[in-house]
C-alpha cells in the first residue's frame, strides 16, 4: 500500500514497518493499520491531524454503529401539524400559506435529512488509560472496520511470544 497515493506521504514508516490494511471514508479520514501501530488521519490535505497508538499496547477495541432515533420523524410530524394549525388559524391570505409552507418544508427537511445522512461507525482503540476514537462514515465503513480490527488482533497475537511451557516430571 503506497502512502503517497493516499496523500499520506508525510507519515513516514519506521524500519521494518509496513501497512497491513486501511479504511478511508468519504470525508478522506483514514485509519491505517501497520504491523507496529494504528494511525488515524483526519481532515483535508492542508490541515491534517494524525494520531498514533502502539499496536502492542492496545488492550481492547470497541466498534459501534451510531443509532439514529426517531426524533427527526417526531419533529417532522410536529412541523406538519403546526403547519396545518397555522393555515387554519392565521387570517392573512398570503401569510397563512407562506408560513404553513415554510414550517412544512422545515419538517420535510428534517425527515429527508434523517433518511439521507449515512450512519457513522465509531471505533475506539483502548490502550491502558489512553484511547483513540475514530468515526467513519460511508456504506462500507462497518464492514471495513471489522476487517481492520480482525487484522489488528491477528498481528498482535502473531507478535506476542509464546509463554514457556513447563512440564512436571513424574
Amino acid at each position: 500500500m503506497n502512502l503517497e497515493k493516499m496523500e499520506l506521504g508525510e507519515i513516514g514508516l519506521s524500519d521494518g514497518e509496513s501497512v497491513d490494511s486501511s479504511v478511508t471514508d468519504r470525508d478522506h479520514n483514514v485509519v491505517l493499520l501497520t504491523n507496529k501501530r494504528v494511525v488515524q488521519v483526519r481532515g483535508k490535505s492542508g490541515r491534517r491531524e494524525a494520531t498514533f497508538i502502539c499496536l502492542e499496547n492496545i488492550d481492547s477495541v470497541d466498534v459501534s454503529r451510531d443509532r439514529k432515533g426517531y426524533g427527526a420523524y417526531v419533529w417532522g410530524v410536529a412541523a406538519f401539524l403546526v403547519a396545518i394549525g397555522i393555515y387554519a388559524v392565521w387570517d392573512h391570505p398570503a401569510g397563512r400559506i407562506a408560513a404553513a409552507l415554510a414550517v412544512a418544508a422545515m419538517g420535510a427537511f428534517l425527515v429527508v435529512d434523517h433518511l439521507i445522512t449515512p450512519k457513522s461507525v465509531t471505533t475506539t482503540f483502548r490502550a491502558g488509560s489512553s484511547m483513540l476514537q475514530c468515526s467513519m462514515t460511508g456504506s462500507r465503513a462497518l464492514r471495513e472496520m471489522y476487517v481492520l480490527v480482525n487484522s489488528l488482533f491477528r498481528l498482535k497475537h502473531r507478535e506476542e511470544p509464546e509463554p514457556p511451557r513447563i512440564f512436571a516430571l513424574r
